[in-house]
């Protein structure tokens, strides 16, 4: 695969700088449904939430969580269902890193009465003393098109260690407003890697390329190296490849490219 990189994803200079390439290393996705596509069964969906397609969506389908009652928590929770391995598993290992990433946007997100934000993220899971638990990670407020959303989880020091049956858990809570979400995953690394539902193996990775001259032609060739590239996430590669942000050409949400 390595070696396809020169013929796959053009020219060899980009004002002076070598191209970026990146690849879409295999990894494991531990929690399911993260991409609200194919098989649904035992996903859980309130009054308030569903699976939706078309322009609202990012890619596909997406869910859309919509509340107009502030005291109404309306909450979609994914269990985590593998290990680092892809072992059937439902437990995160204590003092070891892991990354949550997700795609969301908002619209008319507004904290309501006492509570001065609205969540639209975090974690449940039950502590060792048996209490729940409930940690916030994301607020939202106003209207906020769609952005990639990287997280470190430590368990331990994210959240007690001991605590068990972790799910990830996205609604609205605390306010009213629409949410959409997509692409959610979490991995057994220090850093995100482009979403895949279930298992990426080794023969299976992808190329990723970002190259500003790419973006701006246009051409058929692009277009059939597009086609055999995956889209890019500036946010999530910028803090490990600083030179991301510099090199895109378009906002992010143009960077899904339409093939």
């Amino acid at each position: 695969m390595r070696k396809l990189l020169p013929k796959l994803c053009g020219e060899p200079l980009l004002d002076g700088r070598p191209e970026l390439y990146v690849l879409a290393e295999p990894t494991v996705n531990q929690v399911a449904w993260g991409g609200f596509e194919g098989d649904l069964n035992g996903l859980q969906l309130r009054p308030g939430a569903e699976i939706v397609e078309g322009p609202e969506a990012l890619n596909g389908k997406s869910l859309r969580i919509s509340s107009d009652d502030p005291q109404k928590v309306v909450p979609v929770r994914l269990p985590v269902v593998m290990d680092e391995a892809g072992n059937p598993a439902g437990e995160l290992k204590d003092g070891e890193t892991y990354t949550l990433s997700l795609d969301m946007k908002w619209e008319d997100a507004a904290p309501k009465g006492s509570n001065f934000r609205l969540c639209v993220m975090g974690l449940v899971g039950r502590q060792p003393d048996e209490m729940g638990l409930w940690k916030e990670l994301t607020y939202a407020q106003g209207s906020r098109y769609w952005r990639h959303y990287v997280y470190r989880i430590v368990p331990g020091e994210t959240y007690p260690a001991g605590t068990r049956d972790i799910l990830v858990a996205v609604g609205i809570v605390h306010g009213t407003g629409t949410l959409w979400v997509d692409n959610v995953q979490l991995e057994h690394k220090l850093y995100a890697t482009p979403f895949v539902q279930g298992i990426r193996k080794p023969w299976q990775e992808k190329i990723i390329s970002n190259l500003k001259s790419q973006i701006e032609s246009g051409t058929q060739e692009l277009r059939k190296q597009q086609a055999a590239c995956l889209p890019i996430f500036p946010d999530l590669l910028s803090s490990r490849f600083p030179c991301v942000r510099e090199m895109v050409a378009t906002p992010w949400a143009e960077n899904r490219y339409q093939i």
